[in-house]
């Protein structure tokens, strides 16, 4: 069966002599691989557009139950030129796809992912400042639409409503319960770490702000290692597969 769809280009490697196979996740169905057949020939039809980070309309044959496709064509739909010509937007990109490609599993339908994944590279590309604050906003959306959305505003064990205060210097956060913890449920956090104000009033902001204004907020640099780092474990508490890829890596040198 022909199919169309809108799709992001998360990953391309070389296949044989000419042709690439390339990781999509795509508006209609999900993660999706498909071989692009000559890709790698000088003249190929394919041009630019498998390069990771591009956001392309693809056309594929879709074979049911099975986890290979052949692609057709191809038309960029973004390039995301600015970011691919920036070593630190490029990693921040590069962060992204990783996570989504890390994260989902087999062609289902997300199209709240989808949206936020097109919006979180539109954003970047755009973007003159605090380029990191993307990426922290679009890894706790997407937990958010996996299920395990953090709450800031209540106690995640007793519900109460907190009365923390973002210049307060340390608060606890629980992995397990998935948010922070008054002073009466402190004791009975399992998975849980302690967190400076300025971190805390991050992460509520990079969850329910616009996300068009999350570069707004100024993190120094104490700030943002703490963000980085109670995510990604937040993640991989939650999420198997995820792990610390090289793009995390090189953003890591950019936090010091």
């Amino acid at each position: 069966m022909i199919v169309t769809s809108d799709a992001v280009v998360l990953k391309s490697m070389r296949y044989r002599e000419s042709s690439k196979i390339v990781t999509l996740y795509t508006r209609r169905y999900g993660k999706t691989r498909v071989v692009a057949k000559g890709a790698r020939q000088p003249k190929s039809k394919f041009g630019g557009s498998l390069e990771p980070i591009t956001h392309i309309r693809a056309i594929f044959y879709r074979r049911e139950n099975r986890d290979l496709h052949t692609l057709s064509q191809t038309e960029i739909r973004n390039g995301f030129f600015r970011t691919h010509s920036s070593l630190e937007k490029l990693s921040i990109g590069f962060a992204v796809v990783d996570l989504v490609n890390a994260i989902f599993h087999g062609e289902e339908e997300n199209e709240p992912a989808f949206r936020l994944l097109i919006q979180t590279l539109q954003l970047l590309d755009g973007s003159t400042e605090n380029y990191r604050n993307i990426l922290f906003a679009f890894e706790v959306r997407l937990i958010s639409l996996l299920g395990f959305r953090p709450d800031f505003k209540s106690c995640a064990v007793c519900g109460d409503r907190l009365s923390f205060d973002g210049g307060k210097s340390v608060a606890i956060f629980d992995f397990a319960a998935g948010g922070l913890l008054c002073t009466r449920c402190e004791e009975r956090g399992t998975m849980k770490v302690k967190m400076s104000g300025p971190a805390c009033r991050a992460l509520e902001v990079f969850l329910n702000s616009p996300l068009d204004e999350v570069t707004q907020l100024k993190l120094n640099s104490a700030a943002g290692k703490e963000v980085h780092e109670v995510l990604g474990n937040y993640l991989r508490y939650h999420i198997s597969g995820v792990r610390l890829f090289r793009s995390e890596e090189a953003l890591l040198r950019m936090l010091q």
